[in-house]
């Protein structure tokens, strides 16, 4: 599903290894002007949408296509939305 977002900020300060993933899967997680996680994934070699995010700058619009998230992550972190590595994702 093909959604825009309004994200205000970094919850992490910027890009973060995950914890659950050793293969090497990295994630920024966004906060979203109506208070929500959006979550963008990447890992090694194919950082693209979270450099497309972070090269946009604070604040930003972003459409992109998204997926609900595991309900591991939503009950323990809280997240909304997650954004795969291979997502399409536009800054608007």
């Amino acid at each position: 599903m093909k959604t825009n977002f309004r994200v205000v900020e970094y919850e992490e300060g910027g890009p973060t290894p995950s914890r659950e993933d050793p293969a090497g899967r990295i994630r920024l997680v966004c906060i979203t002007d109506s208070n929500e996680k959006l979550v963008f994934w990447g890992k090694r070699g194919n950082t693209a949408n979270i450099d497309k995010v972070l090269a946009a700058g604070l604040p930003c619009e972003v459409e992109c296509d998204h997926h609900e998230p595991q309900e591991w992550a939503k009950s323990q972190y809280g997240h909304r939305y997650w954004v795969a590595e291979h997502a399409q994702v536009r800054i608007v």
